[in-house]
């Protein structure tokens, strides 16, 4: 059961509480212990409806999360389209990202452009528009929610994640192109 625990010297408490696995977890800074027991529980709360989220999957490895992505994903998929996605991530994706814990990834914008603009100088734009759409579909297995991440399943195929932006990767906007969406934010590449 969660409960506040002191921390000494600080006039704060830290929160403990049973993560899924069994062991302990915890969160400092707050100002009562009720405050820190009562944030214990609701982790515990929503650890028993099935609602956590662990803040360490934000850790996770690129390369982890991608080949368990393309591994579920690899039932549904054609020969071709596992091919393509596995040369893809051989030559294109993990050279790069492979050691990238997830929460760098997504802070990592200016990584994420000069990577891009790498690309642009060795391929053309059509096929760094593919490499981005498979880099993007599968960071949007990846969420962040109040701060942390959680991964959750692909939709119905393995391009849903940027079904979305599929629209605006064809449309053309005043000087600039749409590539991509990512989480939320837009990779554009001008028009020339």
């Amino acid at each position: 059961m969660a409960y506040g625990q002191e921390e000494s010297g600080t006039g704060e408490w830290r929160a403990r509480y049973k993560r899924p696995d069994g062991t302990w977890g915890s969160k400092s800074g707050f100002p009562t212990e009720k405050a820190g027991e009562n944030w214990g529980l609701e982790q515990e709360a929503l650890i028993r409806r099935n609602l956590w989220l662990d803040p360490r999957d934000g850790e996770t490895r690129f390369e982890d999360f991608a080949e368990e992505w393309l591994a579920a994903l690899e039932p549904r998929l054609e020969l071709n389209t596992i091919a393509k996605y596995r040369s893809f991530l051989d030559n294109q994706l993990l050279p790069q990202w492979k050691a990238w814990p997830l929460v760098a990834i997504f802070n990592g914008y200016v990584e994420i452009e000069r990577w891009l603009s790498d690309l642009h100088e060795d391929y053309a734009e059509s096929s760094v528009s593919s490499y981005f759409a498979l880099f993007s579909t599968i960071l949007n297995g990846v969420r962040m929610s109040n701060g942390e991440f959680e991964t959750r399943a692909s939709g119905g195929h393995a391009g849903s994640g940027v079904a979305g932006g599929d629209a605006a990767l064809r449309a053309g906007f005043g000087h600039v192109r749409v590539r991509a969406v990512l989480d939320g934010f837009l990779y554009r590449r001008p028009m020339g």
